[in-house]
Parts: structure tokens; sequence; C-alpha cells
């Protein structure tokens, strides 16, 4: 009974001073987290295997401390709304924007080296399949030369040609590169998300416009066509819209 007695007669003058007192606190060590992510991840360059890893961590780092933040807002709770919500402003403009700030701008990097890695596979694999193509043709037309000459020849001697049996030209075989194991920081995995941004607006069916896109129906058609492939992990989608570009983002699942 005398505990409870305690609870009820507890001064709200005094109470609203700790409770403002933890808020102080628990910003001022967000801060310092802040400060560490931003020192430690903002120039972070993604330009090789190392350096992706290094930024995936990162975004790990931040999720994981942004959640360790949030735990502590919600444990320190708020009987008192207007330090909450001076607490919550305090944290959203000084600590959460700068932290998703340098999360988004990790994501962005690893994206671009990884999608630059894509194409240049795809560039090397389009430079073998010319050399196949010009290789073919330099055989065949080296066969159509000599085919030439000894008619000529023939020709000179005054006796008839008489074409050599066809032979067949071996084909240049392209062997598809092999796929890229590209590393991952330990604890981090992907899901392939699909968008689509309009490149041509006079070219898009009217079925997926109001007067301006109609994104709901465009989505749609890309969920429809979006699939995991047997043995694969990340979906492939065959939607194909004319006047608007299907892509995908790999975001990354922390666990």
């Amino acid at each position: 009974m005398a505990t409870e007695t305690a609870l009820i007669c507890l001064d709200t003058s005094i109470v609203a001073g700790t409770k403002a007192d933890q808020a102080v606190w628990i910003l001022q060590e967000a801060v310092k987290e802040r400060d560490e992510i931003v020192n430690r991840y903002m120039l972070l360059d993604v330009s090789d295997d190392e350096s992706k890893v290094a930024a995936e961590k990162g975004i790990m780092f931040i999720r994981k401390t942004r959640k360790s933040q949030d735990a502590g807002r919600k444990e320190w709770g708020a009987p008192l709304d207007l330090v909450k919500k001076t607490l919550d402003k305090a944290m959203r403009e000084h600590v959460d924007d700068p932290e998703r700030e340098v999360e988004e701008m990790l994501l962005g990097k690893v994206g671009a080296y990884t999608r630059r890695l894509e194409d240049e596979r795809r560039q090397r694999e389009e430079a073998a399949r010319k050399a196949a193509e010009e290789a073919m043709r330099l055989l065949r037309e080296a066969q159509a030369v000599a085919e030439a000459k000894a008619k000529a020849e023939a020709d000179a001697k005054g006796v008839e040609f008489v074409p050599p049996p066809p032979q067949g030209i071996p084909e240049v075989i392209v062997k598809a590169e092999p796929v890229r194991e590209i590393p991952k920081a330990e604890g981090i995995s992907y899901r392939r998300v699909w968008s689509f941004e309009v490149v041509d607006m006079t070219q898009v069916p009217d079925a997926y416009t109001k007067r301006i896109v109609n994104e709901e129906a465009v989505k749609a058609a890309i969920g429809a066509a979006t699939s995991v492939p047997a043995g694969e992990k990340l979906s492939q989608c065959t939607a194909v819209i004319p006047g608007i570009r299907i892509y995908h983002e790999d975001r990354p699942i922390v666990r």
C-alpha cells in the first residue's frame, strides 16, 4: 500500500525533469552514433568487391543502430507528451534523416557497382559474339576468294571450271561467360524490387494511362510478369510496356 501511495503522490515536476534529462541523454548518445556513421561511411566509395562488402556492412550497421535507437526511445516511453514529441522531432531532424541519407547513399553506390559489373559482362559477351561473327565472315570470304581464284586459273587455261564440293565452315562457338559470384557482407541478402519510369508518354498504351500514367495498372502488369525462376533467389520480370522502362533494384534484407 505504501508503494501505491508513493506512486500516486509523485511530484509531476520531478517526473518531467527526470524524463527530460533522459531524453537529452538519449539524444546526445544518438548524435554520437550519427557522427560515427557519417564519419565512417559518408565518403565510402564502392569501386571494388572489398568496398562493396564494406558498404553492405555499413548498411547493416546503420539499420541495427537505428533499430537500437528506436528501441531506446520506446523504452524511454512518453508519460509527458510534450517531452516525447520534442525528442521525436529532434531525432527525426538531427539523427534519422542524416542516417537515412547515408544508408541510401550506400545503397545507391552498391547498386551502381553491381549494375556496372553486369554491364561490363554483357559488353564482353557482345564483343565475343561480334568477334565470332567476324571470324565466320572472314572464313566465308576466304573460301569465296579461293574459289574465284581457281575459276580464274581455269578460265586462263581454257578448261572448264569444276567447283569444288561444298565445304562446311566450322562454326565459331562463343562460350557464355560464367556467372561471377559477387561477394556480400555476411548477414545481408537481397530481394529484387521492380519499378518503372516513363521514357516516352506518346507510346504508352491507353490501358496504362489516365491522361497520366496509370501506376496501378503498370504495377499490376509488372507483378503479373514477375516470378522467381527455379534454382534462383531473385525474381525476373518479362513485362514489356511501350514507352516505359521497367527496371529493378536489389534491396538488402538485414537479418
